[in-house]
């Protein structure tokens, strides 16, 4: 069953979020999980027996080339449950929630090295447009 974890819950994302953020310490995932949540980031669960195997996090923003969108932060499947279609029942209802909410796109960044997660998006419509460049003003 996929659904939108209430803020409240979000403990239970809380692994498959910081497993895809390795390179935070506790401290910063947290502090920028809960200022996440509050500028409006948003996870969608696949639930089994009581237990989230895979987390879509989201949130909406406007901007002028793309206009309306939905962008996604975060897609991670357990390990143990890759391969059974989570990643991409995730992905539908992101797609789902992202047309009742008018929006013009859908758009994600993805590391160079992620050749398998590339392959996914692509197998899902998702089309590679740009290269993202980004300079750090803080040391992490």
């Amino acid at each position: 069953m996929i659904k939108i974890i209430d803020p409240l819950d979000i403990e239970l994302a809380v692994p498959l979020l910081a497993d895809l953020r390795s390179t935070l310490d506790a401290t910063t995932f947290r502090t920028r999980l809960n200022a996440a949540l509050e500028g409006g980031y948003r996870v969608l669960g696949a639930e089994q027996n009581g237990i989230i195997i895979g987390v879509l996090g989201f949130r909406f923003v406007h901007d002028i080339c793309w206009g309306k969108t939905c962008y996604i932060d975060d897609l991670n499947v357990a390990a143990d449950a890759r391969g059974a279609g989570i990643g991409g029942l995730l992905l539908q209802a992101a797609k789902d929630r992202a047309r009742k909410s008018d929006c013009d796109h859908i758009r994600l960044c993805s590391g160079l090295t992620r050749a398998d997660a590339h392959r996914f998006y692509e197998a899902h419509d998702l089309r590679s447009f740009s290269k993202q460049f980004v300079i750090a003003l803080k040391e992490d």
